[in-house]
C-alpha cells in the first residue's frame, strides 16, 4: 500500500504552496520518522503518520519558525534502499531534509561504515540540491532488540555521525542521548524494542527543535549571499582564482558578534583574525580538485574555540556551503566534495 501510494504522496507535494509557512522541512527516514507506535500508528497496516514531526511543529513556532514539515518515512527501509528513494524525495521543493535512518541496517547485521557512508551520501545529495541537511543519531533499542541488545553499535553510530556531520559542515541531531541518557527511558518512552511511543517521539522532537533552526539558519545564511563575482575586501576573501567568495562570523564567549578579517595569502590560502592582526584565529584553503574526483575542495584549521561560521560561495554558480564550529571547540575540517564542478556529468 505504501509503495503504491509513495509517488503519488510525491507528486502532491511537489505540487503544494509552503502553504504560508517560512520554511519547508522534509522528514525521512524509516518506521522511526513514519512514527510506528505513536497515536495507533502501526507499519504496515496503515499509511498515516505520526512521530515526532507533528510534536516538532510547535517547539520550532516555539522558537520563531514557522514552518511545515512533509513526512517522507518508509517502514522497514535500509539505507541502501533510502540512499536512491531520497533522490525523488530532494525533488520536493524544500528547505532542509531531516535524515533518520539505519536502525534496520543494525537489526539486518550491517556493518556501520556502511551505514555511515550512505547517510554521508543523502547529506552530499541534499546539499547538490541546495537543501540543507541534518543528519540524525539514530534511537536506543531495547534491551531485547536484535543485533545490538546493548546500543553498542548504536552508540558508536552516533558518535561518528557526529563527527562526520562536523566534517561535512552538516548539523547534527542527536535523539540518541536525548532518550539513552534518560535513567529506565526504555520502561518511559517505548512501543516496542525499537521505536518509541507517542511519549518519547515528544523527545526526540525536542532533540530535533535546535538543530532544525539552526539548519534553517544556514540555509538561509547561504541563500543571502548574492551570486556574482569575488571582490576581495577586509572581510572578503577570493580563493581559487577568484572563483571562491570566502565569509567568516564570529561569536565569543559572552556573547558579542563580529565578522572576520580577511588576511589573504595566496592563490588558494587565506586566513582571518577575530580581534588582533597578530593573532590568526582561522586558515583555509580551497583546491582545484577536480582533476581526481570532479571537486573543488575546503579546508579549514581552526586556531580559536569561539562560535565562527564560515561561508563559502562559488561565484559562478551561487551555491554556498556554510561550516558551522560551536562555542569552545577546536575544529579542523578537510571536505573533498564541497562544491561539485557543475559542468561535469553526475549527480546534480
Amino acid at each position: 500500500m505504501i509503495n503504491r501510494l509513495l509517488p503519488l504522496l510525491l507528486a502532491l507535494c511537489a505540487a503544494l504552496p509552503a502553504a504560508g509557512a517560512d520554511v519547508r522541512f522534509l522528514a525521512f527516514g524509516d518506521s522511526v520518522t513514519i512514527g510506528h507506535g505513536s497515536s495507533g500508528i502501526i507499519c504496515p497496516d496503515n499509511v498515516g503518520v505520526d512521530g515526532y514531526p507533528p510534536r516538532l511543529l510547535p517547539r520550532l513556532a516555539g522558537r520563531g519558525l514557522d514552518a511545515e514539515i512533509l513526512n517522507f518515512g518508509f517502514c522497514g527501509e535500509r539505507t541502501d534502499a533510502g540512499i536512491t528513494r531520497i533522490d525523488t524525495v530532494l525533488a520536493v521543493p524544500a528547505d532542509v531534509i531531516l535524515i533518520m535512518e539505519g536502525t534496520n541496517d543494525v537489526s539486518g547485521g550491517v556493518g556501520f561504515e556502511t551505514t555511515l557512508f550512505n547517510l554521508r551520501e543523502m547529506a552530499r545529495k541534499a546539499d547538490a540540491v541546495g537543501t540543507e541537511p541534518v543528519l540524525a543519531s539514530l534511537v536506543p533499542r531495547g534491551p531485547e532488540a536484535p543485533r545490538d541488545s546493548n546500543n553498542g553499535k548504536t552508540y558508536t553510530i552516533a558518535d561518528r555521525l557526529e563527527e562526520d556531520a562536523a566534517a561535512g559542515g552538516w548539523t547534527y541531531a542527536d535523539p540518541f542521548h536525548a532518550l539513552f541518557d534518560v535513567p529506565d527511558f526504555f520502561e518511559l518512552y517505548y512501543f516496542d524494542q525499537l521505536h518509541p511511543d507517542s511519549s518519547g517521539y515528544h523527545v526526540v522532537a525536542e532533540a530535533f527543535a535546535d538543530p532544525a533552526v539552526e539548519a534553517a539558519n544556514r540555509q538561509d545564511s547561504c541563500a543571502a549571499v548574492p551570486p556574482g563575482p569575488c571582490t576581495a575586501s577586509s572581510t572578503v576573501l577570493c580563493l581559487s582564482g577568484g572563483r571562491f567568495r570566502l565569509e567568516a562570523f564570529w561569536e565569543n564567549f559572552t556573547g558579542g558578534t563580529g565578522v572576520g578579517t580577511a588576511v589573504p595569502q595566496t592563490n588558494d590560502t587565506g586566513a582571518f583574525y577575530w580581534f588582533d592582526p597578530q593573532n590568526i584565529e582561522l586558515t583555509i584553503k580551497v583546491l582545484d580538485g577536480r582533476g581526481i574526483n570532479g571537486h573543488f575542495w575546503v579546508y579549514y584549521g581552526a586556531l580559536s574555540n569561539v562560535k565562527f561560521s564560515l561561508l563559502v560561495t562559488d561565484t559562478q554558480t551561487g551555491r554556498c556551503r556554510e561550516y558551522f564550529n560551536p562555542l569552545a571547540t577546536f575544529a579542523s575540517v578537510g571536505d573533498d566534495m564541497a562544491f561539485l564542478d557543475q559542468d561535469l556529468p553526475g549527480p546534480q
